[in-house]
């Protein structure tokens, strides 16, 4: 057990406004630094947090009560799977110490208490709450429960307040309010405080359970659900012990984990699919197995150079490629970052590099130097965007002087520049959405190149 030792957030300075989530634009076509030198990474392990010891010695449960609280757990998932948040109720269970705390910092929350949990971004945490303050005002004021924090303290956080429900979403130095979407926002005026109390997350959606009560709230879009799981208290006083917070009857559940899916191209019938949409004009040619590639960089919107492949030393003109991308980065907020090939790759720099982000697609035209983005044609297809975590098949095709790419059965098109072929080396890269800690993160697996004969 240890606590964050993140800055206290002021309320009245740090709610900012609701969140709303959307799609990220295409910027303009601008040209990117000078290549970065080959320096060591940063190290991918997180800074050990310090121990710190629980203010509160956890108590057995008698066995009687224990069954009661795995009833009422059970009651509650029967509940989100029939309003279909749920599709199975499978899934592992168990009790957490009771929770105790006080904090005299009016406006203020406490540090957040780590409960030594990680969880996915499908779960649920029921428990009854108490809490009361050494004076009576008007302020907000009650237990809290953050769950997706991550490594940096970006996380979401759900205070239960006498009559609303706090929910906040700290990014950065800041938090600011995620709207709810549906449900009575917070317990009946005029209760004491005092209640039995479940947050159940899947995806981007929450919903926080008070009473019987269900309010329905949609998390951010670029902020994942999954993290550390904490608990805290908010100040209504100054005076004596504060506010005073007790959680008990804790139990979590998170959802069955599913077996590992080797995710396999059908190599044969992906090349049969660029012929019959005539991209390329036959399938007789060589399949290159290429290792695996694993690579970060935390240079924000510079591109690796170069990923070159031993199997694959040649210089090509038409091409198949195909593997599976996952990539994902430190801050939660990146630019426009993933896995990507560079390819045309010349003695004198000259190259075209393609990369998959989660809701774009960005090809450049570059040298040693200098990198222009270039805009896709008519005939392209739109893909949705890839949830987080970010991971996709990914397959693309040089022909000519042209460029499919083919993401979740879409297919987009980019026309090549006229004055710069296609000939050259191939190579593996990543585009790096930002400079703090390891920056970007990239894994292809599956790794094929198709040459014709």
């Amino acid at each position: 057990m240890y606590t964050f030792k993140a800055f206290k957030t002021a309320i009245f300075l740090a709610l900012i406004v609701a969140l709303s989530a959307c799609s990220m634009g295409a910027p303009a076509a601008t040209p990117t630094p000078p290549p970065p030198s080959e320096t060591p990474l940063p190290s991918d392990t997180p800074t050990p947090l310090a121990t710190a010891t629980p203010t509160f010695t956890p108590t057995a449960t008698p066995n009687a009560t224990a069954t009661k609280q795995a009833e009422d757990l059970q009651t509650l998932l029967n509940e989100f799977q029939e309003k279909g948040v749920l599709e199975s109720t499978e899934g592992v269970s168990k009790a957490l110490p009771d929770y105790q705390a006080e904090f005299a910092q009016r406006g203020y929350w406490d540090d957040l208490f780590d409960t030594g949990e990680t969880l996915p971004d499908t779960f649920l945490i029921r428990a009854h709450m108490k809490w009361e303050s050494a004076s009576e005002t008007e302020s907000l004021a009650g237990c809290g429960i953050a769950f997706g924090v991550q490594d940096n303290d970006d996380n979401y956080l759900v205070i239960l307040d006498k009559d609303r429900i706090l929910f906040t979403l700290k990014r950065g130095h800041w938090s600011y309010l995620v709207g709810r979407t549906n449900g009575p926002a917070g317990p009946e005026p005029g209760t004491p405080t005092e209640h039995d109390v479940a947050l159940m997350v899947k995806g981007q959606a929450a919903y926080v359970w008070v009473d019987g009560a269900v309010t329905t709230y949609t998390l951010s879009a670029d902020q994942v659900s999954s993290g550390k799981l904490a608990f805290t208290v908010l100040a209504e006083s100054n005076a004596d012990y504060g506010t005073r917070c007790e959680m008990t009857d804790i139990l979590l559940w998170t959802k069955a984990e599913q077996p590992a899916v080797q995710t396999q191209v059908d190599f044969p019938a992906l090349l049969e699919t660029f012929k019959e949409k005539g991209y390329i004009d036959t399938t007789d040619g060589q399949t290159i197995s290429i290792a695996d590639f694993k690579k970060s960089m935390a240079q924000k919107g510079w591109y690796y150079k170069w990923g070159f492949a031993e199997e694959a030393q040649d210089e090509y003109e038409n091409f198949v490629f195909s593997a599976h991308f996952k990539w994902e980065s430190y801050t939660s907020t990146p630019d426009i970052s993933g896995c990507g090939i560079g390819f045309g790759i010349k003695e004198d720099g000259k190259h075209y590099a393609v990369f998959l982000d989660q809701a774009n697609i960005v090809l450049a035209k570059g040298t040693d130097a200098t990198a222009k983005r270039m805009g896709v044609a008519e005939d392209s297809g739109r893909f949705p965007i890839i949830p987080k975590p970010t991971e996709a098949d990914f397959a693309a095709a040089v022909w000519g002087n042209n460029l499919y790419v083919l993401v979740n059965d879409v297919f987009v098109h980019f026309i090549l520049a006229s004055d710069q072929d296609a000939v050259g080396k191939f190579a593996l890269s990543l585009l790096s959405g930002g400079n703090s800690d390891y920056g970007t993160r990239c894994q292809m697996t599956n790794v094929t190149l198709w040459t014709p004969k």
